[in-house]
Formats: C-alpha cells, structure tokens, sequence
C-alpha cells in the first residue's frame, strides 16, 4: 500500500510540474513565419527537409510548396502534446494499433465512446508529429492547404462511390458549403468519412436528442463536433446538444453548418490543413495547442491519404495544390521512427484476380490480392510490405515476385515469366516480414488459393500457362508416368506442442517413355495417409530433398486407434493421364515397431500401421426403465456413462462399447442395442417378452476397439445397479436387487419385509408360567 501512495504522489508531482510547462509553452507567442524557398532551408538545422522536398517538387511542378517556421523547439512540441495524455488525452491511437504506440501510464484505459482508442504513447506523437514521415506523395497531403474552393462535382460524386454519402442532395450540400466557405469539397468528404465511416455507422449520424420539454428530435452531427473521445455518453449528449442548438435536424443542415464551423473555428485562425487542426502549432497571436480538432493521433495522415487516393484516381493529383510543411528548432538527425514492440501476428490471404501480361514484348503473370496480418484477433495491415514468392511443386526452385501496396491490405504482384523453368508447376507463397513480428514462421506463410481452374495464356514460350488443382502449370502436352516408391525410414517425431507425427523419408520414382526412365515428379507429389475402412484421407506434408527423396509428416495424435492405417504416395502432375492405379502406391511399412507414444505403440503389420494401448473401463447407470414398443412387446431400457480410461484420462470409447444381459447362472446372454448421445453418455434397450423369468440377469458393458491391448478382465465391467423397482407392463413386473435384475409375473409381487417394535413386556399366565409379550409394526413394502 506504502508503494502505491508513493506511486500516486510521484505521478502528481510530475503531472503538476508538465502542467506548469505546457502552461508556459501554451501561452507564449513565437513569431512564426513562412515561406515559399525551399532552397534556403537550412539543412543543418532542419535535418532532411530540403532534400525530401525537393524530390517531391521535381514530380510534381505544379504543387506549391511552402515551408512554415514554428520557431517552436520540437522537444517543447512533443512535451505540449503529451501533457495532456495524464487526464484528458490529447491524441489517441485506435486498439489495432500496438502496445508501443499507447501512452504507458494509462496501461489499458481506453477514452473513447466506442471504447476503441487508447491514449497514444510518446514515442507514437513523435512519429506522426515529426513532418519528415510524411514528406511523400501518399501522405504529403495532410499539409494541403485547404482554404480552396476548387473541386469538380463529377470528381466529388465518384469520391463518394459505395459510402452512405452517395445522395443527391448530401452532394448539393457538400458543394454548396464548399462555395459558400471558401474550404475543399475534398477535405469536407474526407473528414465526413473519418468521423462517420463509410457506412455512415458513426455515433452522430442521426441521434435521438431529448429536449428540455421531453420532445424526441432526430438531429445530426456529421462532423462529431463538440463530441469529445474521453467521454461516452456525455460526449454524445454534447454532440447531440451542439445539433440541437444550431438546427441541424437534417444531414445537409449538418453538413453546411459543419463546413462554417470547421471555416471559423479553424481555417481562419490558420489552421488551414489537416495537420495543423491535429496539432495546433499556429501562430494567431493566442494561444498553442489548445485548438485541436480531432484525438485520433493517425487522422491527419490517414484523411490526407484518402485524400491522396481520391485526387489519382479521378485523376487531378498534379493540379496546382498548395502545402504548408511546419518545422520545428531543434529537431532530431533523423526523422522520428515508428514505435516498436513485438507482436504476434498471422497471415491470411484472398486472391483478388491473376491474368497474364505482355509489357516491353514480355510475358508476365500479375494479379491484385489481400494479405492480412492478424494481430489479437484484428485484421490489420502488413507492418512491412509481405514477400511473395513462386515456388515449383517440387522443391528444386523458387522465384521472387514483385510486391506493391495498394490501399489497406490490397497488394498488386507481378513476375517476368521469361526465365522461368516452365517444366515445373509452381504455387504462390506469401510471407509476412518484419522483426517484430514474433509469429512461429509457419504462422506468417501461407499458399495462395488460386481459385479454380483456367487458361491464363495459351504461349508462353511455346506452352499453355493454366491454372488447375491450385497450381500454375506450363503444359506441354499430355505423357503417361507411373510411379515407384522405396521407404528409406520411418518414426515417429514431436512437434513444439508434444503432439506426434509419423514420419520418414521415401524415394518417389515417375517413370515415364518407352525406356521406362526414372524422373523425380514434375511437381510435389502427394502423400496421403488413409484408413483401411476408407472414412479416412487426409494429406500429409511433403518436402523435396534432392533427386528423387522426399520428406513426410502427419500428426497420428488424435487419430481413432480402433483403425488401421496406412501412407500412399500419388503422382498429381497436372500432364500425367495414366490411371490413378499407376500414379499411387501404397508405401511399404513392412512390419515392424514404428515408435510409441503416451503408452500408445505405433506398430506396422503388413504395410498398414494400427496404434496399440491399454484402456481399462468404467461405467455408471445414469437411468433403467421398463418400456412397451408399438406392438406391446417389453423392453428394458435405459443410459449409461462408459468411459476408457488411458494413461489416466477419461476418454470417449474409440469404438461403440458392447452391453450384453446375462443370466447369473451362465447359461445365457444377449446383446443389447446402444447408441451413442454424445461425450461418454450410450442409450440401451432390449427386448425381454421371452425371457426366462425363472433367472436373475447382470448388464455387462465391454470395450471393443481391436487395438484395445488391454486384458478382457480390464475391458469389461459388470454395471452397479440400485435396488429398486424398474416397472410394471401388463402381466410383468422388472425389479433389481444386489446389482441384479428379476423380472416377474404381476400376479406374483416382490415384498420387503420392514418392522418397528411398539411395546415389549414380561407377563405371567393363570399358572405362573412367564412370557414375553408386545405389539409391533410389520409392513410389506411393494414397489
């Protein structure tokens, strides 16, 4: 408790003394000023401004480009910033995002009404703050200077394409206010979108506000203003309170009353870019950082980044833009990097489309995809642009492919088939990269679904590229090869969780031609492991080892030991068209011991593999019941728990337990119907019209599963049965007693016998002669 007080005093005493600085830096006046020469940056001071900027003026010789000289010192800016973070959170960062970039005293407290962001970390305010990350064509747009009325309704109308704001009227609205404020349809677009979502889901796209009067009024508030994130309800309320007020009882009222907020609130006290209402570092002549429009730490680089998208693709990226880049005094050598931290991510991907090109006279195979990193359950964007790789089907090559981010987790790939070896098939591999990511490496790679099969191009170098079976082909026409396989050795292995694999290696011959020539595949061959009953097929892994050897594995762990198994080796080249007889084989275990685990011996007989152990069981009688079936005839019934208990686990029997009725005497037995419900719980009947009810009988449950080592007097047991009376049918009657079952004519009745003594005396009769006397209750207790 004594650490905790001190925990809390040192905490205060800090937040007192960075409210103190905040509070001088807020208050003073620093005499920016701006200018439009990029030349006479001083690299010194302002370490890679000059260069970045001028790469990018180069591009684009139409942009303006201007440089704004805060005359703040960076480290004051960051501290000004992070003040707040103790309280009231001036930047947040959305829960996708790391535990790096979240603020460290404010752990797991997340600030928002969605209950989505936490308050962002230092190092995160650096990285989004430092100008330099930013100083390229996707996220220089953020610094646009946004006071520009400019903006082509065709343009705004293909922006809005797919989200809640493609109607008619939300359109006139957007270009009205746009005229009206002097301010960027583009910009008025985008922050709707940020604020609301494409889906228009967002929390003040229609609420139902309550008066004073108790009137229920539906306004809007497309902008979020006044709606703060480290609120939940009351930042509703005051959202909604704020619409209220200013009539905005429709989303066109909302959007033109936004567009003028955002005018006077912010472009006329200079904040006229997306940066600069994230971070207010404008001089007006009043006060710094305080006029702060949005929380989301990342939502000046991402709205200037839709931005971006929306200018290319209607086309207007090289009109006459104008930038404001702000600079700080004292900024770091380089530019502030990305927070770090390790976390465990997984790939998955979709195929978008894969065509096949001619670009400059070459052929190539190019196609869009998504490539998702998942981290806690999240889908997110790759951290590093995710490697792509062709591999061929048997191991011996594999190409890299060209790799570029599109938007969110779209990629676009492509590969110059040129010097590919087209007599190989190939799948597409995709691998996560980065450091930080601590995923097992199996977890960030994934093959590609190809989906389906089809001719991408009929010459390519003279063959036909398709796709078929999940793999891309270079067909040359069609050959018979059988095939040949030598077992070089096989055990059993153990993975990184203690589960068990069979494993080994195997010599996999295609024979093809007249001179019936050994070849290794054209592509990876299969290797499946099947049970002998047929309900079981399932691949196996396979990798290429050289020449003709191969690797294999497949987790027997969970396998059912009542079956027999065995491996079959499959030739699956796509050009191949010998019978599937010729192109598989099963592999030649022999006999012999394969290995043993959890007191489970894996043991090869005649080139199939059964897993042998010892389960001894144990049952309980849930329920026994006397029933009649549609033509009168008695059955008894009832449910049962078996259990197998191996290496001290209670298990579900591998195959359905035998239950048979015997007599006590030995000289009958029969066995009885059961059917599974599910976990170790059997339903049983049987049919007992024609029973001797001159015999008493026994339930006898046994395990039969044929691997099953176990002893029969450790597989069977005898079921315990409660004395009671079972039932009455007609003419029967069915009763157990001592775990035994007596069935019984009705006009015959099983009686118990109960007594309780009531009074005892010694008497003496006439003649002297003494007796002991007295009542007593005797009852016959019947059913």
């Amino acid at each position: 408790m004594r650490k905790n007080i001190i925990k809390i005093i040192f905490i205060l005493i800090i937040t007192l003394l960075l409210g103190i600085a905040y509070g001088v830096i807020n208050s003073k006046v620093y005499a920016a000023t701006i200018s439009s020469d990029i030349d006479a940056i001083d690299d010194a001071k302002y370490p890679g401004v000059k260069s970045k900027l001028k790469e990018i003026q180069s591009k684009h010789p139409n942009w303006t480009i201007k440089v704004y000289y805060t005359q703040i010192s960076w480290n004051n800016a960051v501290a000004a910033e992070y003040t707040g973070h103790r309280l009231s959170p001036k930047s947040l960062i959305y829960d996708t995002y790391s535990i790096g970039w979240r603020c460290p005293i404010c752990g797991n407290q997340k600030y928002d009404v969605s209950g989505r962001y936490y308050c962002a970390s230092e190092e995160a305010i650096k990285y989004m703050m430092d100008p330099r990350n930013s100083l390229d064509d996707e996220y220089i747009f953020q610094f646009q200077n946004l006071s520009s009325s400019v903006g082509d309704r065709s343009a705004i109308e293909k922006m809005v394409q797919g989200t809640f704001l493609n109607v008619p009227s939300y359109i006139d609205a957007i270009m009205e206010a746009a005229q009206t404020e002097q301010i960027s349809p583009f910009h008025l677009v985008s922050r709707i979108k940020q604020e609301q979502g494409s889906d228009g889901r967002g929390a003040m796209n229609g609420y139902q506000y309550q008066t004073d009067s108790g009137e229920i009024v539906t306004v809007y508030n497309l902008f979020n203003i006044k709606v703060s994130g480290n609120d939940t309800e009351a930042g509703l309320l005051a959202g909604a309170k704020y619409a209220y007020e200013q009539g905005w009882t429709t989303p066109e009222a909302s959007i033109k009353g936004g567009a003028k907020f955002l005018k006077e609130g912010y472009l006329n006290e200079g904040q006229s870019t997306l940066y600069f209402q994230k971070f207010d570092v404008v001089d007006n002549g009043t006060t710094y950082f305080d006029n702060q429009y949005m929380q989301n730490i990342r939502a000046a680089n991402d709205e200037g980044n839709s931005m971006y998208k929306t200018y290319n693709s209607v086309g207007i990226v090289n009109s006459s833009f104008e930038f404001i880049i702000p600079l700080y005094e004292n900024m770091p050598e380089e530019a502030c990097p990305r927070p770090i931290d390790d976390y465990v991510g997984t790939i998955n991907t979709e195929l978008i489309d894969l065509n096949s090109i001619i670009s400059n006279g070459k052929n190539y195979m190019s196609g869009y995809i998504y490539i998702a990193e998942w981290i806690n359950g999240n889908c997110n964007t790759p951290w590093e642009t995710p490697k792509m790789t062709l591999k061929s089907t048997d191991g011996k090559v594999q190409y890299s492919m060209y790799v570029s981010h599109q938007d969110s987790i779209k990629y676009y790939f492509d590969r110059n088939l040129e010097d590919v070896d087209t007599s190989k098939e190939y799948y597409i591999e995709v691998e996560l990269q980065g450091d930080r990511n601590k995923a097992p490496e199996e977890s960030k790679k994934q093959i590609v679904n190809l989906k389906g099969d089809r001719v991408l191009n009929d010459d390519v170098n003279g063959k036909t590229l398709k796709i078929t079976n999940n793999k891309i082909v270079f067909s040359e026409g069609k050959y018979e090869g059988t095939i040949n396989t030598t077992l070089r050795s096989v055990g059993l292995v153990q993975n990184g969780n203690g589960e068990y694999y069979i494993s080994g290696y195997v010599d996999i011959g295609e024979y093809i031609g007249a001179g019936n020539s050994c070849n290794a595949p054209k592509s990876m061959p299969e290797i499946r492991l099947k049970s002998t009953d047929g309900e079981v097929n399932e691949l196996a892994y396979v990798g290429y080892e050289g020449g003709i050897e191969y690797y294999f594995d497949k987790m027997i762990q969970y396998l059912d030991p009542s079956k027999k198994y065995y491996l079959e080796a499959i030739l699956v080249t796509e050009d191949n068209i010998a019978s599937l007889e010729s192109r598989s084989q099963k592999l030649k275990l022999g006999n012999q011991k394969i290995g043993e685990f959890n007191n489970i011996k894996v043991v090869a007989e005649n080139n199939n593999f059964v897993m042998q152990y010892i389960g001894t069981i144990n049952t309980e009688l849930i329920s026994l019941d006397l029933i009649q079936n549609a033509t009168g005839d008695n059955y008894i019934s009832g449910y049962i728990y078996v259990a197998e208990w191996i290496n001290g686990e209670c298990k579900t029997p591998y195959a359905i337990p035998q239950i048979k009725i015997k007599s006590t005497d030995g000289t009958f037995e029969t066995n009885a119907y059961v059917g599974y419900e599910g976990n170790i719980k059997y339903y049983f009947d049987k049919c007992i019209t024609d029973f001797d009810i001159t015999k008493q009988y026994i339930i006898e449950v046994s395990l039969l599963s044929n691997n099953n080592i176990a002893t029969e007097e450790q597989k069977t047991q005898q079921v315990s049965i409660p004395n009671m009376t079972v039932g009455k049918h007609d003419t029967i009657v069915v009763s157990t007693q001592n775990n035994k079952i007596i069935i019984s004519d009705s006009s015959l009745y099983y009686g118990t016998i109960n007594t309780e003594l009531h009074d005892i005396n010694i008497i003496q009769n006439a003649a002297g002669d003494n007796y002991i006397s007295g009542y007593i209750y005797i009852a016959e207790w019947v059913d």
